[in-house]
């Protein structure tokens, strides 16, 4: 098997999310069988991004990687079994998803953000009805092996 930053990703969905200052989004992810990699990048604004590792095995379980993501930014490539959100830090911001796989609501899953430990105030956010009723992390069973 190849390390993952070497297999071809393969573009299947484009979409877009935009948000205002103090909005979360998150964090989210595909079950399988329609889990898939994404690559997230911002045409406009500023965000704090977040990812979470919920694949069972992987050295980074339940650990939390974090950037802050402008348009003059890489953007970020987020394995399959990794759940991502992130918080808009001011005005206007545009954030561009280009994922494998169909988004299929009967496997559109997450965990809820106020328990994680991200360096902000969850109290000043707002959140969406159902990122705040996605379970929490210790909640959450894993379907998600990691596999070197």
């Amino acid at each position: 098997m190849q390390p993952e930053d070497q297999v071809p990703f393969l573009c299947d969905q484009v979409y877009w999310s935009q948000s205002r200052q103090g909005v979360a989004r998150g964090m989210h992810l595909q079950l399988p069988p329609h889990d898939g990699r994404k690559l997230v990048f911002v045409t406009s604004g500023r965000i704090q991004d977040f990812v979470i590792d919920l694949r069972m095995g992987s050295p980074t379980f339940h650990n939390v990687w974090s950037d802050e993501l402008t348009p003059a930014s890489m953007g970020v490539f987020i394995p399959a079994g990794c759940a991502h959100g992130f918080v808009t830090l001011e005005g206007e911001a545009c954030v561009v998803y280009i994922q494998e796989g169909d988004h299929h609501v009967d496997t559109d899953a997450g965990v809820n953000m106020s328990e994680l430990d991200l360096g902000c105030d969850m109290n000043t956010l707002t959140f969406s009805e159902r990122d705040r009723a996605l379970p929490l992390l210790g909640e959450f069973t894993s379907p998600f092996i990691f596999d070197q």
